[in-house]
């Protein structure tokens, strides 16, 4: 698997991903305020989808090179998970603390805010689940990106005693065997 592009591993940077997870939030909310802006919303939903992409990519080549870098004899490098749900929401809740803290919403807007944030969260996870629907052999072959099956040779081969019949007599000499 070839390493993704420099525009690939920008857009797909969890940073990138947490901020235009941000931006589509606060642009909906605008959007809900000012239907002006509508076509902002438009615009972070579209860049979403691509940084969502690019994440996705990122995630799938750092899973490869994990399973390529199992391969040698040093141990892997062992590393606690978190759902990326809950970094989504951690995100989400240090910038709705720091709004409320610096007095700048109501609290009845950062009730909003928060709520128009889970809805999104909502939707786009749920845009997310129906788009990766797949028959299981579709994700099968997604899961082994390599996989080889030989039951049988396709040319015959022959036996070891054949393959040894067949040898000239230079190579008796050279294999110690007397005829």
């Amino acid at each position: 698997m070839r390493e993704p592009g420099l525009k690939t591993r920008l857009l797909g940077h969890p940073i990138t991903f947490v901020g235009t997870f941000g931006l589509l939030a606060l642009t909906g909310y605008g959007a809900i305020i000012q239907p002006s802006t509508f076509w902002l919303t438009i615009g972070a939903v579209l860049a979403m989808q691509q940084v969502s992409r690019a994440h996705d990519a990122m995630r799938e080549y750092q899973a490869w090179k994990q399973e390529w870098d199992s391969m040698d004899d040093l141990p892997p490098r062992q590393r606690t998970k978190r759902p990326r749900w809950l970094d989504l929401l951690i995100a989400a809740g240090v910038l709705l603390g720091f709004l409320a803290y610096e007095g700048q919403l109501a609290s009845g807007q950062v009730a909003g805010i928060a709520l128009l944030a889970l809805l999104a969260f909502a939707l786009f996870a749920g845009m997310r689940a129906l788009l990766r629907r797949g028959s299981p052999a579709k994700r099968a072959r997604k899961a082994t990106p390599v996989a080889v099956c030989v039951t049988h040779p396709l040319l015959r081969v022959p036996g070891m005693q054949q393959a040894y019949g067949a040898l000239p007599p230079h190579c008796w000499q050279v294999l110690d065997h007397d005829d």
